[in-house]
């Protein structure tokens, strides 16, 4: 009596395990009439294999998949796809571009010290309305127009001391229209120094802009060698789940074969009545459950490249149906690894957000010098050697010529009353300075917490490997013995499909196991700065 109460709650959970099959089957294929099968006697066995064949059969990679069916693949090794991203990828492009323009900002910053040279010429004709020197003191008055060519031309030049230098010479030259022999001729020349005594002097002050432009742009470069092990790291990433994708659907596969092969092995048993037919509701169920598996590792694979196709942009353009093969095998790397202080150490110097934070204290210490000199007044010296030469020559008179020489010096003064301007930017560059070392002091600290914990990751993702190797040997050892058993009469199909699931389970995980150590030992090289270095890319 017990065994009958037995065997019949065990018929009726096939029953509901068998509708919920069937359930799962219509969700997987909306929109298709289906006919859930029975437990019954009344459903043939034939049947529902023909329902397996018909509706568990996975669509074609090509439809899922980013390579196109036609067309050679190209085969991409890992440092190929680095390769080729660092020479296509369109936001690295932008992030080369910046130290380009930062040098044309350092270039525009020199340009203050170059020698500039600067002249003028004019020439006019008309009655002499000015009382000149030529005509009121030398020659007697004569009617006609006058002709009056100047020329005027300096040469002056700023210099790291906080002086200017500027030399000038100009012509005056006049004469009468229609009479060669009535003219005056007037050169001058001044050289004039000019030398700042407190604000402005010295080259801390005056090379200030300068250096930090060159600042800037030994930032950009520490930006651009940040973007390239970032873009690197991508690229590794995407380029480990791609493989760990398509190794995870290569499973999905087999473990979908091997429970359809279970389904006709539970299908014939039943036949020969070695088995009751409740038993095929197990296998069906498993099937359905590996097909839905595999549609979803179709889709996490389709995703994965067309990630990495955007990272490496195979011709310079993202080409969707680019097709494509990784050829490298997820094997478990090299886990050697050096102390975390020294790991801590390497990271402290190599760095790029760190050396840009350090080149960024520098730029605001900089500012401060700036800022502290606008606090003094402007007291300039100047002294200026200047000289003119004067000839005439009139009809009747012999020429006249006069020397003249002057000399000149004295000082200039401007003293802000309140110069609360001055003030104002010297106390926001002193807490920009400031700013600036509490950040640096804290990402120091970031810089040590990042670099530990990718050691511990590193250290834990090794220790993984051996645990997936060690579960993936016994699933594999406990599904053989399971599927004797059934043979043998002494096991279900349920228990059958549970270490299945097992295996599979622990298959995914060895392969999420090497992965995920390669990815650990990438996020360590990339997080102490020497990511790079690792794959013999000069920074």
């Amino acid at each position: 009596m017990k065994r009958a109460l037995l065997s019949n709650s065990r018929i009726l959970s096939l029953i509901m395990l068998a509708v919920v099959c069937c359930s799962c089957i219509k969700q997987l294929r909306p929109g298709q009439a289906m006919s859930s099968p029975k437990i019954a006697g009344e459903t043939k066995v034939k049947e529902l294999l023909g329902v397996l064949d018909q509706d568990l059969v996975p669509p074609p990679l090509e439809a899922l998949a980013v390579s196109a069916p036609t067309g050679t693949a190209m085969v991409l090794s890992l440092q190929d796809a680095v390769l080729m991203g660092l020479e296509h990828n369109q936001n690295f492009q932008i992030e080369r571009l910046k130290p380009a323009i930062s040098r044309s900002t350092e270039e525009v910053e020199r340009a203050a010290f170059d020698p500039l040279l600067s002249g003028t010429v004019s020439r006019s004709k008309g009655p002499d309305l000015t009382t000149s020197r030529t005509h009121a003191l030398t020659a007697p008055r004569q009617d006609g127009n006058i002709e009056t060519t100047k020329s005027q031309v300096s040469l002056s030049q700023a210099t790291s001391l906080g002086a200017t230098l500027e030399l000038s010479a100009d012509e005056d030259k006049l004469a009468l229209e229609d009479s060669a022999e009535a003219s005056s001729r007037q050169r001058n020349w001044d050289l004039t120094i000019t030398q700042s005594l407190l604000r402005g002097r010295g080259p801390d002050v005056t090379l200030a802009r300068l250096r930090q432009s060159r600042l800037d742009t030994e930032i950009s470069l520490y930006e651009l060698q940040g973007a390239a092990q970032a873009l690197v790291g991508q690229i590794e990433q995407g380029y480990w789940d791609v493989i760990l994708a398509g190794r995870a659907l290569d499973i999905y596969q087999q473990s979908h074969a091997i429970a359809k092969q279970q389904v006709e092995e539970v299908s014939e048993r039943i036949k020969v009545g070695a088995l009751a037919e409740n038993e095929l509701a197990a296998a069906e169920a498993e099937a359905a459950g590996r097909y839905q598996q595999l549609v979803t590792a179709q889709g996490v694979l389709a995703k994965a490249r067309l990630g990495l196709l955007r990272l490496v942009n195979l011709g310079g353009q993202v080409d969707w149906a680019a097709s494509f093969t990784l050829n490298e095998v997820p094997e478990m790397p090299d886990m050697e690894i050096d102390t975390v202080d020294n790991h801590v150490a390497l990271a402290l110097s190599k760095r790029p957000d760190l050396n840009q934070a350090r080149l960024l204290v520098q730029r605001r210490d900089l500012e401060v010098t700036q800022t502290r000199n606008g606090l003094l007044p402007k007291l300039d010296l100047f002294v200026s050697l200047g000289g003119s030469g004067y000839s005439s020559s009139f009809a009747g008179q012999d020429n006249a010529t006069n020397d003249e020489k002057v000399y000149a010096g004295g000082l200039t003064l401007e003293l802000p009353l309140w110069n609360r301007v001055a003030k104002a930017r010297h106390a926001a560059a002193g807490w920009s300075l400031d700013q600036a070392n509490a950040a640096l002091i804290n990402m120091e600290q970031l810089v040590q917490v990042d670099v530990r914990s990718a050691h511990v990751d590193v250290e834990q993702a090794a220790a993984k490997v051996k645990a997936a190797d060690s579960t993936c040997v016994l699933r594999e050892k406990t599904y053989a013995l399971e599927q004797e058993k059934f043979r043998l009469g002494r096991s279900s199909t349920l228990l059958v499909a549970q270490a299945q699931r097992d295996l599979v389970q622990s298959q995914i995980s060895q392969a999420e196991a090497v992965v995920g150590a390669r990815k650990a030992l990438l996020d360590l090289y990339r997080l102490e700065g020497s990511l790079l270095a690792h794959r013999g890319i000069a920074p």
